[in-house]
């Protein structure tokens, strides 16, 4: 080989010098790359999450139509001739179980006895009619009951329930190694506005809530109405869409919002339970509560502002999006609300009936 050849070759080849150079060069483009795709998929998530919200704006609207008012929390405070049971002996499950039909999940629906006594029981002595409920299915956590494979109730996902942001768990994970008794979660949850939320053993006092009068009994419990502010009541009442309207009107009153179910022992409990979504705007939205599984916790952790199990800050509405959350509204409208809002603005757009519509943000 003639010397212009190796002196041609040499002048060809990288040196190591510049092959670190083109490599670093590519690691800052990754680099500055990398938070453009992450901002890009949560936009994309962020969408697919309102999209869920504004499904289920119309199926309370549908709901409404076919029923005359919108859906109630399926348990008695009081005892009637109609329903003499109360409390978990009387659940028919949350508000999302009676919207089941109107997101394209009238089979799941089926398979809960509504208006009727506790069939079909899979428990021999079930307390109450959610936790009886089952399904035909051979999903994770089925078993075979009656020479049929089927799947609890409680413990399906459904996907409209679930914003895709959120990281955490679709099902509450027990010990259970068949999944068997876990419960499917959601993170959106209906509103009872701006409520009195007394804590758990009055160790955190930072938002009492009920600033307007509107919502005097303690955690929305009430089976007349009068003493809720919000769109819903944790119990037995609901309202007609002309109550809403005829008093601060249905763009302006929050109806359901985002939750993270794993900062809440109310959330966590799953999207069919009687007494897991009642949720209030009284806390700020994405107050810091430590969760399950987050540093500090603890499952009798239940005092102190960040507690799971405190109440008056664990059932607020909360989102993984980084600056806020995302809410329907009682006309179908799905808007995020910084959590940066002003409060007294915030509990207004709780409250169905404070007399002051207000400009959302």
């Amino acid at each position: 080989m003639s010397q212009r050849s190796r002196s041609f070759d040499r002048r060809s080849a990288f040196t190591l010098v510049e092959l670190l150079v083109v490599i670093a060069i590519i690691g800052i483009l990754v680099g500055l790359l990398l938070p453009a795709v992450q901002a890009a998929r949560e936009a994309a998530r962020r969408m697919s999450c309102s999209n869920n919200l504004k499904q289920i704006g119309l199926a309370l609207h549908n709901y409404h139509t076919t029923h005359g008012r919108f859906p109630l929390a399926g348990f008695q405070h009081v005892g009637t001739s109609r329903e003499p049971r109360t409390w978990t002996d009387s659940s028919k499950g949350s508000q999302l179980v009676a919207l089941l039909p109107y997101v394209e999940q009238e089979p799941l629906w089926k398979s809960f006895p509504m208006g009727s006594p506790l069939m079909p029981m899979l428990d021999p002595n079930p307390s109450n009619a959610e936790w009886s409920a089952w399904i035909r299915s051979n999903a994770v956590g089925s078993f075979m009951h009656g020479g049929v494979s089927v799947e609890r109730s409680w413990h399906v996902v459904v996907p409209t329930y679930i914003c895709p942001s959120y990281t955490g768990m679709d099902r509450w994970q027990w010990s259970d190694p068949t999944w068997r008794d876990h419960r499917g979660l959601s993170n959106y949850a209906p509103s009872i506005g701006a409520q009195a939320m007394p804590s758990q053993g009055n160790s955190c006092n930072l938002y009492p809530g009920n600033v307007f009068g509107t919502g005097p009994n303690g955690h929305g419990n009430s089976h007349n109405g009068h003493g809720v502010s919000g769109f819903f009541t944790r119990g037995e009442i609901s309202y007609r869409i002309e109550d809403i309207m005829n008093q601060d009107g249905t763009s302006n009153t929050i109806a359901m919002g985002e939750v993270l179910p794993h900062k809440s022992d109310h959330h966590w409990n799953g999207w069919a339970h009687f007494n897991s979504l009642w949720t209030a705007t009284t806390a700020p939205i994405n107050f810091p509560i430590i969760g399950i599984g987050e540093p500090g916790w603890d499952s009798n952790y239940n005092t102190g502002c960040n507690a799971w199990a405190n109440w008056q800050t664990s059932q607020g509405f909360k989102s993984q999006h980084g600056n806020g959350a995302q809410f329907v509204f009682g006309d179908g409208n799905v808007r995020m609300l910084s959590d940066s809002i002003d409060y007294i603005t915030y509990q207004r757009l709780g409250c169905r009936r404070d007399g002051r519509p207000v400009q959302i943000p």
